[in-house]
């Protein structure tokens, strides 16, 4: 019986580097990861079946549990970090059903703004990782589905 043991490892100077500096990911990070990431560059090294999943996905009227599921393949692909993956496993047991990533974003960084999260530290970190990560499928969804030009080209 054959057994490979490997770490992914984004290159030098990627935004996958810069990442992994700031937010721990135990399974590594892709070079370009849709959290904090390009949406464009992140499509040209993404897996088609990752997007066909993604395409299919109504993100503004998502159930929580899907979401879920998105953030922890995400994070096992190395496109997300641990601490969003967290944000929404944790968010869809106290918020099952359908919600609007969009005015979820809204919500969280309202949250941030009036100091919900004022002597958590842990706290604060996960909504912020969890927003930008939202932020970063957003765009990617955008971009895949051509309503995001790419300012690169």
């Amino acid at each position: 019986m054959e057994y490979t043991i490997g770490m992914r490892a984004p290159r030098s100077f990627t935004l996958g580097e810069r990442l992994a500096k700031e937010r721990p990911n135990q399974f590594g990070y892709r070079d370009q990861p849709v959290e904090k990431g390009d949406p464009s560059r992140v499509a040209e090294d993404m897996p088609k079946d990752i997007q066909d999943s993604l395409l299919r996905l109504d993100l503004h009227s998502i159930d929580s549990r899907d979401l879920s599921e998105l953030a922890n393949e995400l994070m096992w692909e190395g496109y997300i970090s641990q601490r969003a993956a967290l944000k929404f496993s944790l968010y869809q047991l106290d918020h099952p059903g359908k919600l609007d990533l969009t005015q979820w974003i809204d919500a969280a960084r309202a949250d941030i703004k009036k100091g919900t999260f004022h002597g958590y530290p842990v706290a604060l970190q996960g909504q912020e990782a969890g927003i930008d990560a939202a932020e970063g499928i957003l765009k990617l969804v955008d971009y895949l589905n051509g309503r995001l030009v790419d300012v690169h080209a």
